[in-house]
């Protein structure tokens, strides 16, 4: 995953999905937008992602920003030690 060299084997990716209201429960959910937290930058900048705003784009516009998600990511140390098992 970080070892990788692909930028994408790092990303978490949110998505964010509208629900049908409790009347049309025979309707799927539709994906709204996707936003992504890398990884790498943990690790680059040694610490975790606590309440961050992180941007949402449109999932049929991907260029297009729609919104923000606050989200917090704690897996520092769980990635500080997994790096470090695969030095060895």
């Amino acid at each position: 995953m970080l070892t990788s060299d692909s930028s994408e084997s790092s990303l978490i990716k949110f998505t964010v999905v509208s629900e049908p209201s409790p009347d049309e429960q025979n309707l799927d959910c539709e994906d709204v937008g996707y936003g992504t937290i890398d990884l790498r930058e943990i690790l680059e900048y040694n610490q975790d992602k606590i309440q961050e705003d992180i941007l949402i784009y449109d999932a049929r516009e991907t260029s297009t920003v729609i919104g923000s998600l606050n989200v917090s990511i704690k897996a520092l140390d769980a990635l500080f030690t997994s790096t470090n098992f695969f030095e060895f």
